[in-house]
């Protein structure tokens, strides 16, 4: 997950570099802008993916709790 965030950290740094340099309207701010969109897009699906996870892995703990045993075994 690091990585992604120093993705996110690189990019918009490089976008506002370029904005200070050319202006807010220039196209390369505005592709700078996109890349950063979809990186944090994707940072977004992955926190879902772990709070998701999490979820599961809490309610099965719970289940195995109270009825203290393994759950979904075959």
């Amino acid at each position: 997950m690091n990585t992604i965030l120093n993705q996110i950290e690189e990019t918009r740094q490089e976008m506002m570099e370029l904005a200070n340099r050319y202006g807010m309207r220039d196209s390369r701010v505005l592709d700078k802008s996109c890349e950063l969109d979809e990186l944090l897009n994707k940072y977004e699906k992955i926190k879902k993916r772990i709070a998701c996870f999490k979820a599961r892995e809490m309610s099965y703990n719970l289940v195995k709790g109270v009825f203290g045993q393994k759950v979904c075994e075959g």
